[in-house]
């Protein structure tokens, strides 16, 4: 038996030897569709190249990226091997079952071109940390699942920023776009985030104040107890959200409907300064959300509103204005402390 083996081994070693180097090549490619090569005669691709090299990203205007032929099924037809962007991948899981996405491309260079001056904004504003892998500039986004279809403006994931609707957009506009975008970011960051999350939700979880009404935590303000404040004389939208009071009053300020209802700014300010401390006993900013998304009055938010809302909101407002509107709040300002170091350290955003 060991003489068998051994005259295997020697049939096995010969074979090897004989074959040469050449045939002992790898036949594996090992290039990747997302490193972008130059094409100086092609000022489009020679752009695209020039981001990939100062940052690092990748920018594509079709989502299949890779298309090899690889011969002929049983009926002669060709078969091809692909690559293709995938945008049902989100932070936390694949939402492809029952959807897909659509794309309509920009056809020309001119379209290209007015589409890469959001890539040049936004890379310019983003760290590292919070760059997207793949940028994918389209004409517009659809998502199709059973009979009915989404159109978006951006989507983004883990791997790719898609985006549409852009070349006739401005530059301010392109600016406040690349802000919502950055907003979207760190929200879903910081939520990835479980460590940081319990501590956040921690804060409030102790006195067991989440999804309660507000009279039942133990708050007398009337904008709180009194159900005719929920959708009457102060809607909840003017209260917590930026510039609502001044908008509907440029809108329409004799509509029955305006939110503020003929209330004066002064009056209004000190309704928003009394509710935003009762709020802030409670280490809140804001209230739910169940009622469309209108941030009510009579219940607390849940942990999930809270912490969009909060994060939201400390980039809205940057820090100096956070603490100048919440800073006496000591549970409030203990949250912004918790979310404020992962934000500014680890994602690099300004605030």
């Amino acid at each position: 038996m060991r003489r068998l083996s051994y005259i295997i081994m020697c049939a096995v070693a010969t074979i090897l030897f004989s074959c040469g180097e050449d045939a002992l090549k790898p036949e594996i490619d090992f290039s990747s569709p997302y490193v972008m090569q130059d094409n100086p005669s092609d000022p489009i691709q020679h752009r695209c190249y020039e981001v990939y090299k100062k940052y690092g990203v990748s920018v594509f205007f079709t989502d299949t990226i890779t298309k090899e032929y690889v011969g002929e099924d049983h009926f002669g037809k060709p078969l091809y091997k692909s690559e293709t962007l995938d945008l049902n991948w989100d932070f936390t899981s694949n939402s492809s079952k029952g959807s897909k996405y659509v794309f309509d491309y920009l056809k020309d260079a001119e379209q290209q071109t007015n589409a890469l001056r959001f890539v040049d904004i936004h890379l310019r504003k983003v760290s590292k940390s919070m760059r997207p892998f793949t940028i994918l500039l389209t004409d517009s986004i659809h998502r199709i699942k059973g009979t009915e279809t989404t159109d978006y403006q951006y989507v983004s994931n883990f791997r790719v920023l898609a985006l549409a609707k852009l070349r006739d957009m401005t530059d301010r506009q392109l600016d406040s776009l690349s802000l919502a975008i950055i907003s979207k970011t760190v929200v879903d960051k910081v939520k990835l985030n479980s460590s940081l999350t319990a501590r956040f939700y921690a804060v409030s979880d102790k006195g067991g104040y989440y999804g309660k009404e507000w009279q039942a935590i133990g708050s007398t303000l009337k904008y709180f107890t009194e159900a005719k404040w929920k959708n009457g004389k102060l809607a909840p939208n003017v209260i917590w959200n930026e510039g609502a009071y001044e908008a509907s009053c440029a809108k329409n300020p004799y509509s029955v409907f305006n939110p503020n209802r003929g209330w004066t700014e002064e009056a209004f300010n000190t309704a928003r300064t009394e509710i935003t401390a009762e709020a802030g006993k409670y280490g809140f900013i804001c209230g739910d959300c169940y009622l469309d998304g209108a941030m009510g009055h009579l219940n607390t938010p849940s942990k999930d509103d809270d912490i969009q809302f909060f994060v939201t909101k400390m980039l809205d407002l940057g820090a100096a204005k956070f603490k100048e509107r919440y800073g006496k709040s000591t549970l409030v300002m203990k949250k912004y402390d918790i979310l404020a170091k992962y934000i500014t350290e680890t994602l690099q955003v300004e605030l």
